[in-house]
């Protein structure tokens, strides 16, 4: 299986003797020969330091169900491709099977001394200081005749691609939403619910749970605003 592979991978970078572990892990933007986008999803949907950053007074955190699920790229029917987020690596041995694997794709026989497709192994890769996000990456690159849009973000010009998430026949692509901490915590709580269920207004803010009628639950985190 899955580990049985990694563990082979390891071993062979174990015992290779052409390169050093900083030659093994070394790129920039240049080795990237496409334009690249990603969307990344955390591992955890009730985490205080992403509500601190990300959500921020009452934010929300949504957690998809993308089991065989289609992210169409552009906006175009034509631009299925399937929507598995990959795990992101953070420590040094799991960026080396990050590494060798990219190389796998040009050579299995000389795979340490092929040049990487870097804009394969790049993306998947973080520093060991955020492991906690415990990421996952969908990644992918701009089909032809789709052109990019751009957004400001904190100040900065960022390009982006629209993307619409496609549930698989029966299924809904949201599986909850938790409400963050904050001092709007219950209207927004109530909100969704609205939202999800507009002819419901039996609101439970003790419990802090709901279940929609289509399936999807409104969920209330139990972390503090305050320590």
């Amino acid at each position: 299986g899955d580990d049985q592979f990694c563990e082979s991978i390891k071993n062979l970078i174990d015992t290779d003797n052409k390169g050093s572990d900083d030659e093994l892990l070394t790129f920039d933007s240049k080795d990237c020969e496409e334009d690249i986008y990603s969307i990344s999803f955390c591992g955890d949907g009730n985490l205080l330091s992403q509500w601190k950053y990300y959500g921020k007074n009452s934010g929300i955190a949504i957690k998809f169900n993308l089991e065989n699920a289609k992210a169409i790229i552009g906006n175009q029917d034509k631009n299925q491709i399937d929507a598995k987020p990959l795990k992101v690596a953070y420590i040094e041995e799991d960026k080396k099977i990050l590494f060798a694997m990219s190389c796998l794709v040009i050579n299995l026989d000389e795979f340490i001394t092929q040049k990487p497709q870097a804009d394969i192994f790049m993306p998947y890769c973080k520093n060991e200081s955020f492991k906690e996000e415990n990421e996952s990456r969908l990644v992918f690159t701009r089909p032809d005749k789709v052109k990019s849009e751009y957004a400001i973000s904190e100040g900065r010009i960022k390009p982006f691609i629209p993307i619409t998430f496609k549930a698989s026949e029966g299924k809904n692509i949201i599986d909850s939403i938790t409400v963050g901490p904050g001092q709007n915590q219950n209207l927004v709580y109530n909100a969704l619910i609205h939202i999800f269920d507009s002819d419901s207004f039996k609101f439970d803010d003790k419990n802090g749970k709901h279940e929609c009628k289509n399936g999807v639950r409104i969920i209330k985190s139990e972390i503090p605003f305050r320590g």
